[in-house]
């Protein structure tokens, strides 16, 4: 599924930035930790931080879920993948989430492990169509463009988009 940003107006277009895994993050003690490879099934029943409903990453995880037949147990819903990750940090629940909210380096009672049947998260941008962008939209682009070119393919989870490859 793509997550690129919903161009539903004819001045706008997007384009593909990179592609992150979804994890699930887990503390070191927790009964799927030491099970190495997880598939969506592994998730039926364990109560997760999961984004609000309606969200574009609800959509993906909820698709995945029905995909594998199993339904995810909510311990709650909120809107933002940044306090996700910091609930889950802060040792309030296991959660699955982008590559992007994951330390690289994760320290003490955590592991980050990726789960059979979860989709890679499309990342894009939207731009207007028409008519050429202002000095500034053109420099963060380009600065964009660079980070991707130079940066992404080293880090853990996240891949050259299909059209920076």
């Amino acid at each position: 599924m793509r997550t690129l940003p919903s161009v539903r107006d004819p001045d706008l277009t997007s384009r593909p930035l990179f592609d992150e895994d979804l994890v699930l993050v887990i503390t070191r003690d927790h009964a799927l930790a030491d099970r190495g490879q997880l598939t969506m099934s592994d998730l039926a029943g364990v109560p997760l931080l999961l984004p609000a409903p309606g969200t574009a990453f609800r959509d993906e995880v909820d698709t995945a879920a029905v995909a594998a037949g199993i339904s995810l147990v909510a311990s709650a819903e909120v809107d933002g993948v940044r306090l996700i990750a910091s609930l889950t940090f802060d040792g309030y629940g296991p959660a699955i989430l982008p590559a992007t909210a994951v330390p690289e380096r994760l320290m003490g009672n955590w592991l980050s492990m990726s789960v059979e049947g979860l989709p890679r998260r499309h990342v894009g941008i939207a731009t207007r169509r028409r008519g050429l962008p202002g000095a500034p939209t053109r420099a963060v682009l380009s600065v964009l463009d660079r980070i991707i070119a130079n940066d992404v393919a080293g880090h853990y989870g996240l891949h050259p988009a299909d059209g920076n490859r």
